[in-house]
This record gives C-alpha cells, sequence and structure tokens, in this order.
C-alpha cells in the first residue's frame, strides 16, 4: 500500500510515515512469528541459517561440476 500525505505539514508527513512502516514492519513480523515461542523462533533462525550454509555448498558444488564438465568437453 503507497503511502501518500494528504495536506500535513512536514512533521506530520514524516510521523505518519514512520508510524506506516512500524506498523507494515510488525505485520510482516506479526505474520512470520506469530503465535510462536522465542525459542521456536530461536530455532527456526538456526535452521535458516544452516539452510543458508546447505544451499551456498550446493551452489559451489554444482558450479565445480560444471567447469569440470567444461574443460572436459574442451580437452575431447
Amino acid at each position: 500500500m503507497p503511502f501518500a500525505p494528504v495536506a500535513r505539514t512536514r512533521g506530520q508527513a514524516v510521523t505518519s510515515a514512520r508510524e506506516h512502516w512500524v506498523s507494515s514492519a510488525y505485520d510482516k513480523w506479526k505474520s512470520k512469528y506469530g503465535g510462536m515461542r522465542a525459542s521456536d523462533i530461536r530455532r527456526m533462525k538456526e535452521l535458516e541459517a544452516e539452510n543458508a550454509v546447505l544451499k551456498r555448498m550446493f551452489a559451489e558444488r554444482n558450479h565445480a561440476k560444471k567447469v569440470r564438465r567444461d574443460i572436459i568437453g574442451k580437452i575431447r
């Protein structure tokens, strides 16, 4: 939802924009973490970090495999 201040002073527009940002940030946070306990959130963050490492490892391995194939293809 775009924010468009109408007939407000600069201070009011800035305050309203800040409130809008806080509201949308809270809504995003609540949709992702709402109803979870702190321990659940901590565990989810750990799993997300581990998943990022595994994705990086997988991408590097596939890249190395492609490079080897290209080299073998050029040798033949």
